[in-house]
């Protein structure tokens, strides 16, 4: 299994950041820079064999990368949980900003074991996380997404403390290609263009983040849904993918940590839908 770690853009602003700061974010920048050009080099050839254990998509028998998916979006009913099918399914990323180079984790902020983090960083930017899934059928024209919901499994926080929310987008597209650097980094102009609408997570208040345990999103139907009305159905085989970032950009910098999907089978992403046919 080949493991890409971070990638970094050269850094920008004057001088180097605060050497004072004591943010977990700060510190793992610093980790992170040193070894951006070998990450970038050994990265080369390795964009589809670094999957999850165990996943598997776009199998004729329907089966999504997990062995509980049950139903088909051809027929309609539930189906899922599906999981990321490949390495670079599943990441995060925050932009070039107060001195702090750009970087882009595709499998693990530290050492490439899928400790991610998203939410604000460096402050006042979105540190977002992006998770792609493969679609085993087709979503026609006419089908109604019931129920959506996306589950992260966690494992740390920083200043979070549950006063916080994230806020959901989907890549406006109908079929995300995989990303490949901090160039896609969502914002005005950019390749990566995510939905008008997005879903607060939670509806109401703060989220308190579970860690270690489940972490699931309140209804994401309404996205999914304005991607088979906008594109005229997503054909089998068709990625989604969800962007996630904090709901408010206050310059506080919280983070919350979550696995992506190097991690294992355990703790990947996982989607589960409930489809009407057409």
């Amino acid at each position: 299994m080949a493991w890409l770690g971070c990638f970094s853009e050269s850094y920008l602003g004057p001088g180097d950041p605060d050497a004072g700061s004591t943010t977990r974010a700060d510190a793992s920048d610093d980790a992170a820079s040193g070894d951006a050009t070998d990450a970038a080099d050994a990265s080369a050839g390795s964009s589809t064999d670094a999957g999850t254990s165990g996943a598997s998509t776009g199998s004729d028998d329907g089966s999504t990368g997990s062995d509980d998916t049950v139903g088909s979006t051809g027929d309609g009913g539930s189906f899922g949980p599906l999981t990321p099918g490949d390495n670079l399914d599943d990441g995060a990323m925050y932009p070039a900003a107060q001195g702090y180079s750009a970087h882009w984790y595709p499998s693990g902020e530290d050492n490439a074991d899928g400790h991610q983090y998203l939410g604000q960083f460096p402050n006042g930017a979105q540190y977002y996380a992006y998770i792609r899934f493969e679609l085993p059928a087709a979503l026609p024209a006419g089908a109604v997404v019931e129920h959506a919901t996306l589950e992260l499994a966690g494992h740390d926080e920083y200043a979070w403390g549950g006063a916080y929310a994230l806020r959901v987008w989907v890549q406006d597209t109908p079929d995300a290609p995989v990303v490949s650097g901090t160039s896609d980094y969502p914002q005005d102009g950019g390749a990566v263009v995510l939905s008008d609408d997005s879903v607060r997570w939670p509806e109401l208040g703060g989220l308190p983040w579970q860690q270690p345990g489940p972490n699931a999103t309140p209804d994401l139907a309404p996205l999914l849904q304005s991607l088979v009305d906008t594109h005229g159905g997503l054909a089998a085989g068709a990625h989604v993918q969800f962007w996630i970032g904090e709901d408010v950009l206050d310059g506080s910098g919280e983070e919350v940590g979550w696995f992506d999907s190097i991690a294992g089978q355990e703790h990947a992403p996982r989607l589960t839908l409930r489809v009407s046919p057409p």
